[in-house]
Formats: C-alpha cells, structure tokens, sequence
C-alpha cells in the first residue's frame, strides 16, 4: 500500500501539528494552565454486573457506590452517555451556529473506536495505565423505573469493539452525574468544565478563543454554551494532578494520536509501536444536555403513530 509523505501527512494533520519524531501522530495537545487535582462532579457509582438465577444465569447490570483514588496514571474518559438533544437550547435557529447533534448511539461508536485505538497502543507498548469511562449526565428515570424488567441492560451501549460497557478497553465504567446549573447537590456543569479551558499564544489558539467566545464561552453559565456536553478526555498522573485536558469547546478534542503522543512524552516511552490507522479517531464531539434518548424514542414513536392515524383517518 502506497504510504504518503511526512510532509503530506503534515499537511493533512495542519489544525493539530505534526510530530517530527514520531511522523505518524499530530501534536499532543490538551495543556493546562496549571496542573490541578483531579475531581469528580458529584457522588460516584460503577458499573456492576451479577448473575441473575431467575433469568437463566443471565448477568443484571448495576451502578453500586464506589471511590477512587490514583494508584498510578489513568485516563478519563468523560462522556454525556444519554441525551439525545440535537442542538443547545430549544431555539432551531441555533442549528446555524451548532453542528447537529449526534444520537446516543453513534456518540458511543465514536467512544468505542477512540478507546479500543487507545487500549490497544497502551497493550502493544506494555503501558501501566488506568483507563476509566465517566458518564457525567444523570441516568434517566425511565431506565431507573424499567429495572424489574429490563435488569440494567440499557445502562450501557454496546460497542463492536470494546463490546458492553466498553468492558474489553476500560478498566471501570463510571458514574457521576453533574448538575447543569448551580443551586443542586453536584458541582455545575460550567464549575466542572471551566478550569481546564486553556488556550495558547499562537495565531491559530487566537482564532480558537475568538470561536470561542463568538459561541458563547465567555458567557455565564446560563449560555447555550454550556448546554454543549461533548467527550472530554483528562490525563492525570500517581499523584492525581490532571496533566492534560482534551476538551472539544477549546478546539483540542482527543485523539488516539494525540493521547498517544502525549503518553509518549509524557510517561517517556521509548521506541513506541504505532498504528497509524487508529491515531484519527476522536470521541463523540457533537452532544448537548437535555432530551434523553428513552424518552426522545417514545417521542418518535408517538409522533410517527399520530402520522399514521392522520394519514388513516
């Protein structure tokens, strides 16, 4: 197969640099302005699985009361797990503004392909490294309510390469909602998010901040900004300080490639296997709070219905 260039896949790479010593991966990005310890949002929950006699055996899922704490360096991935919302806000005409939102479902391929990428670099290179999946948004009440019958399966999708609960790529799969305004139990969704927003001295990190502001980033927290609820990605090292911070409203979404130059430099690994097919994939950027994808389902289903009956009638 013909390989292109260095200086072609520098080109292609140009929004997130190039590494000349490792041709294959951009520049790793996700700086911080100072390195912080790592907190979580509000109270935190894994994922748990049981066998379940009356069913044949067959394994209930659960969120059970957990803590963490670092016993070496770990990898967060953050994600708004169930919402369905297409667009910040309730006004269509944001939709000009923001890229559409994506569905619960395709959201968890592109986390699925962003962590099997990962996992399977930390496993070539024998890397010691933690990898936590984080779902900071609340567990809707109809999963909760429909628990006699359907015993947790819907807690989790299921991805074609990490498979449920991403069990093959991720070491726990998380829970630990937010709030998305203050005044409630958790800590804020703009509180949470805020501190790692960094942006650098170049030209291009100018543009950034300008996008960023222009979407309503600088904005209180009641800004349709921060109804945007993308897959961020936290670095932390042994001592619980995040060292990096991969957020898509700062314009430095992950990467596979981008973790994987950062753990090179990082963690100083030397002579590292790289498959240059993986290093593009990203995590689910285009997800906003609100509508969740049980309820927007039956929304669907009840209009479609009411089509029909019209149609019939």
């Amino acid at each position: 197969m013909h390989k292109p260039s260095f200086m072609a896949f520098c080109l292609a790479m140009a929004l997130v640099g190039c590494d000349e010593k490792h041709p294959e991966l951009p520049d790793p990005g996700g700086r911080v302005s100072t390195q912080m310890s790592f907190s979580l949002p509000g109270s935190l929950f894994r994922l748990e699985t049981k066998h379940n006699e009356s069913t044949n055996g067959k394994l209930d899922y659960y969120f059970a009361p957990t803590t963490w704490r670092p016993t070496g360096w770990s990898l967060w991935v953050a994600s708004n797990v169930y919402s369905d919302a297409k667009n910040p806000g309730s006004d269509p005409g944001r939709k000009m503004k923001w890229r559409e939102g994506r569905t619960a479902v395709v959201r968890s391929t592109h986390d699925d392909s962003f962590l099997s990428g990962v996992k399977a670099f930390i496993k070539a290179n024998k890397i010691d490294l933690e990898i936590n999946y984080l779902g900071y948004d609340y567990l809707p009440r109809s999963l909760v309510d429909d628990y006699s019958r359907s015993r947790g399966q819907y807690f989790s999708q299921y991805g074609e390469n990490c498979e449920k609960a991403y069990k093959r790529c991720a070491d726990n799969y998380f829970l630990s909602p937010l709030d998305r305004y203050r005044g409630g139990s958790r800590t804020a969704y703009k509180d949470w998010v805020e501190p790692y927003f960094h942006f650098g001295t170049s030209q291009m990190d100018k543009s950034y901040k300008e996008m960023f502001v222009s979407k309503g980033g600088a904005g209180d927290e009641k800004s349709e900004f921060y109804d945007w609820w993308p897959t961020m990605v936290f670095l932390v090292n042994p001592d619980g300080q995040v060292v990096r911070a991969w957020m898509p409203q700062t314009y430095s979404a992950a990467s596979v490639g981008r973790v994987e130059a950062a753990l090179i430099e990082d963690l100083n690994i030397s002579n590292p296997k790289v498959d240059p097919s993986t290093v593009m994939s990203q995590p689910a950027i285009d997800s906003y709070y609100g509508k969740y994808f049980i309820e927007s389902g039956i929304e669907n289903l009840l209009d479609t219905l009411g089509k029909i009956l019209r149609r019939n009638g």
